[in-house]
């Protein structure tokens, strides 16, 4: 058993025969016939080597020149006073008392939560 093998163009061109020697309407396709004038190029086709010397050219030119940075004079940083920020972030004046919450309002609400999660309990089943 033998699988012979082809390639597309020799396939495509045994269809156009077949086609042809019975008489079929083949949609404008022919063999033996010249390539058709839009697929054609009256340029030389440039080889490999000039392509990538044109794309290296190109490159070169597309490169943005370096810009010449004017010199700006540095400014001088005015100095910070340490003794007046260390005066100014330290606080003397007591701040605002912080408000606690009442124990009894915590347990009152440890004590729903743990209710809560009794009667969760009792839902899934576990005792």
């Amino acid at each position: 058993v033998e699988n012979p093998t082809q390639n597309l163009e020799s396939f495509f061109l045994n269809v156009v025969e077949n086609a042809i020697t019975k008489d079929e309407e083949t949609s404008g396709s022919t063999s033996g016939h010249a390539v058709a004038e839009f697929l054609r190029s009256d340029a030389p086709v440039q080889s490999q080597a000039e392509k990538m010397l044109d794309r290296l050219a190109d490159k070169e030119a597309s490169k943005p020149k370096p810009k010449i940075q004017k010199e700006t004079p540095q400014v001088e940083q005015p100095k910070v006073d340490e003794e007046k920020l260390e005066s100014l972030s330290e606080s003397n004046e007591p701040g605002p008392p912080k408000e606690k919450v009442p124990e009894s309002k915590s347990t009152e609400r440890q004590q729903n939560i743990d209710k809560a999660d009794d009667k969760l309990s009792g839902l899934l089943g576990e005792d």
